[in-house]
């Protein structure tokens, strides 16, 4: 009976211990990791010593209002998620479309064949939305 006390006091004693610790810094009683290394140091020059390219603002992604864009593709594959409509309004009509019935839903999936791309819809009821752009085939 003394040892479960003895125990459970020591226990308690080891918890109290490790909790007053939470939240400082190593002390000398810790050990050392094995092998620390060290974090690099920033080193930052006056701005006047910065090449060109590093003062320049940060490229941002491009979006469906970008004409900054590199490629017809890239421009498109921004309207995925969006509204065939709105593509259509910067890339006009297609070359060809075809729609069969999705497996995805009561609605139709759209191929629709553009010189620079292919895009894949989808049609349910009056809304068609792209969900796929990728490189003509």
């Amino acid at each position: 009976m003394k040892a479960k006390n003895l125990f459970a006091l020591l226990l308690c004693l080891a918890m109290v211990f490790a909790l007053a610790a939470c939240g400082q810094g190593t002390t000398s009683a810790s050990p050392a990791p094995a092998q620390a290394t060290p974090e690099p140091e920033e080193t930052t020059l006056p701005s006047a010593e910065l090449p060109d390219a590093v003062l320049t603002e940060p490229e941002k992604e491009a979006g469906p209002d970008d004409d900054s864009a590199e490629t017809p593709l890239d421009r498109a594959k921004a309207y995925v998620d969006r509204p065939l409509a709105e593509l259509k309004e910067e890339f006009g009509e297609p070359n060809s479309a075809s729609y069969v019935s999705s497996c995805l839903g009561p609605g139709q999936d759209g191929e629709l064949i553009y010189d620079d791309f292919t895009v894949i819809t989808y049609q349910e009821g009056d809304s068609e939305t792209v969900t796929y752009v990728d490189k003509a085939a």
